[in-house]
């Protein structure tokens, strides 16, 4: 066996990794004020309410910081640039994957989904192994979630993930696992356009 050397992460990358982990504790911390507010006295709604609107002020400011630090690095530009080409993947997502998926540290897009932890695993039956396919629930559960709201937004508006899907839901089945599966497929995508440098397209080949 003759690994690869380790090598560390680039310093704009953990740069672009922090303002991520920062937006989402912002995003956390709003979600928990927000839910403070049911069945809360007025006047405590106000204290809540100003926090909330500072916290969306936060928000934004780090959203900005966010996107001129891409625009600031010509790698993460242009692979910025590729990855807006794939119809349902909106910034947010896109600096997700810029931040913490690496394409070139894989060979496959299996790799790539078990890294995520979107590959799936047979469930055992008793003696079966012809159970019931699910995820496997390994890998990064933070980068997991990150597909889902972007693999329901393709199942409306990307024509590869929207026809998959609906072949899924026409062979009956359960509709979770349908968007799972679009969140792998999703995934493969965005693999593909990062491995091959090359812009969206319906003819875009799994690798």
């Amino acid at each position: 066996m003759k690994p690869d050397l380790w090598q560390p992460i680039a310093k704009h990358i953990q740069e672009l990794q922090q303002w991520i982990k920062r937006l989402d504790n912002l995003i956390a911390n709003k979600t928990q004020e927000s839910n403070r507010i049911k069945g809360t006295v007025p006047k405590v709604v106000s204290h809540i309410q100003r926090h909330i609107d500072f916290l969306n002020i936060e928000i934004k400011e780090v959203e900005q910081l966010i996107a001129d630090h891409i625009k600031q690095h010509k790698d993460l530009e242009d692979k910025h640039e590729l990855l807006s080409s794939i119809p349902g993947v909106g910034d947010k997502t896109i600096a997700i994957v810029l931040a913490f998926l690496d394409a070139g540290n894989f060979n496959s897009a299996k790799q790539v989904a078990a890294f995520v932890g979107l590959n799936p695993k047979p469930r055992l039956s008793g003696s079966s192994v012809h159970g019931v396919s699910r995820i496997s629930n390994t890998g990064d559960l933070d980068l997991r979630k990150a597909f889902y709201m972007p693999a329901v937004v393709s199942i409306r508006f990307n024509p590869i993930i929207k026809a998959f899907y609906q072949r899924l839901i026409n062979e009956e089945k359960p509709k979770m696992v349908a968007v799972i599966a679009a969140m792998r497929k999703l995934l493969h995508i965005i693999y593909g356009i990062l491995k091959t440098r090359t812009l969206f397209n319906t003819n875009i080949q799994m690798i």
